[in-house]
Order: structure tokens, then C-alpha cells, then sequence
């Protein structure tokens, strides 16, 4: 099986096919992978400038092959040279001599990819395809036991403070969603027993301390408890995993 076929297949076991409505930016999926892989600001700098010759070299690459009777030619060229650069990205060393590990770069080109708006995110798959490959076999994401979610005044799930959310099972959905120019993580939910809802609706979005645990895409149950009120309905809620016991609900709840 040939090393793009086995990403696509390690990609569609994990995550499910995007939604071009919802994730259509490379940025949807930077803290994805390699989030927990550090990397120097400098190799980032490094990354995003080659992002900029790639860019560039396709763009005269696309414009020749529509101007020779759609000649593909100089793409494969163009593919082959930034797929040989591996070693030379490798080799780079920092303004001092010191020298990166190969993750660490795999990391930094990771998230120079994502941070275009759009296209570019081809870039890493390209020069660093095997180690995706090894990042995804390995990766086991974490499960949040409790998901902080804020915003929710905006919603249509914004129960009256005198009808708060008391722990009713919902189901949960992660998703992008834009917010004055930016793409934020928010969750949307499902209530089987509304009465008015009987679709996903934006809940409101994730809490700082809780995205690294989630992933786009991700469904599952939850109890929902409302936390904090504004101009009389519920403005924050916490999630809680189905595993979680009343009693350790109770003692979250309390101690915070």
C-alpha cells in the first residue's frame, strides 16, 4: 500500500470526513497532532518561510502547466524537490549550532501547515508522511472527564435561571465555529427530551483549559449541569462524562 493510502486510511479510522461547512481551514486541525511536541519559535520561522517557497513554486507550477495543454511536468518537479528537503530540514541547526530533533520539526512544519487559512496543509504530509503515519498508530487521545463551556447566553440552549441545567443527559458534538474573524472550538448538543430542539444547536465554546482534550468530530453522551447565570438565563455550563458517579459530580460541583 502506497504511503498516501495508508495515511488516508489511518486518518478515516480516527477522524470522521470533514464537513467543508465546518472545517474547511487547515487551522481546524493544528492542535490535533504533534500538540504535545515542542518546538523553538525559530524553527517555526524556518517552516513558515518554506511554506512560502511552496506556495509560490506551485503557483508557477500550476500557471505553466495551464499555459502547455495541462503539462503536469513542472509539478512533479516542483513535488519531488520539496519532498527531497526532509534532510536538509533535518540538518538545520539553530542560530547558536544547536540541533533539533526530527519530531520537534515534524512539529513545527505540523503547525506552520495548519496556520494557513487555506491549502498549504498538503506541504507536511508531503515531507514528513512516515512519521504522521507512526504519530496516528500511536495516538490515543485523552478523554475529558469534565468540559467547561461558556457563551451560552447566545444559544438556544440557554435555560432560564429559574430552570437550570441539573445534570440531564445530552448528547455533544465538537466542532469550529467562527467568532469575530476566528476559529474557536465550541461543542453543539442534542437534548433527546426538548420539547421546541430537536437538532444540534451550538451550546457555546470550549473553555481554554478543556481543548486540548477534545477533537473535532468528537461525539458522546454527557450530563450537563448549568454553573453560572447572566441577564437571567445560563451562561456556563460543565460537561461531565458518563462515568462519572453523582457523588463525584457533586464533589466537582462544590469544591469549585
Amino acid at each position: 500500500m502506497d504511503t498516501v493510502s495508508r495515511v488516508v486510511r489511518l486518518v478515516n479510522s480516527y477522524f470522521r470526513a470533514p464537513d467543508l461547512k465546518e472545517d474547511s481551514t487547515p487551522r481546524t486541525y493544528e492542535k490535533i497532532l504533534f500538540r504535545d511536541v515542542p518546538y523553538a519559535p525559530e524553527q517555526l520561522t524556518y517552516a513558515l518561510k518554506h511554506r512560502q517557497e511552496y506556495r509560490q513554486d506551485f503557483q508557477k507550477a500550476i500557471a505553466w502547466r495551464d499555459e502547455n495543454d495541462n503539462d503536469n511536468t513542472l509539478i512533479r518537479e516542483v513535488a519531488q524537490k520539496h519532498k527531497a528537503s526532509k534532510e536538509k530540514i533535518l540538518n538545520a541547526t539553530s542560530t547558536s549550532g544547536k540541533s533539533y530533533s526530527p519530531q520537534s520539526w515534524v512539529s513545527a512544519y505540523w503547525a506552520a501547515a495548519h496556520q494557513a487559512e487555506t491549502g498549504d496543509a498538503g506541504m507536511v504530509f508531503m515531507i514528513f508522511a512516515d512519521e504522521i503515519v507512526d504519530k496516528l498508530k500511536g495516538y490515543e487521545p485523552n478523554i475529558a472527564k469534565v468540559v467547561e463551556i461558556y457563551g451560552c447566553q447566545y444559544g438556544k440552549w440557554a435555560t432560564p435561571q429559574t430552570a437550570p441545567w441539573r445534570g440531564q443527559q445530552v448528547q455533544t458534538r465538537v466542532i469550529m465555529q467562527e467568532v469575530s474573524g476566528k476559529q474557536r472550538m465550541a461543542i453543539e448538543m442534542k437534548w433527546p427530551d426538548a420539547k421546541v430542539q430537536k437538532t444540534w444547536e451550538v451550546l457555546g465554546l470550549v473553555g481554554e483549559k478543556s481543548i486540548p482534550y477534545l477533537t473535532i468530530g468528537q461525539t458522546r453522551d454527557m450530563k450537563i449541569y448549568s454553573t453560572a447565570f447572566r441577564g437571567g438565563v445560563t451562561s456556563s455550563v460543565k460537561l461531565f462524562d458518563m462515568t462519572m458517579s453523582d457523588q463525584d459530580i457533586y464533589d466537582y460541583l462544590n469544591a469549585r
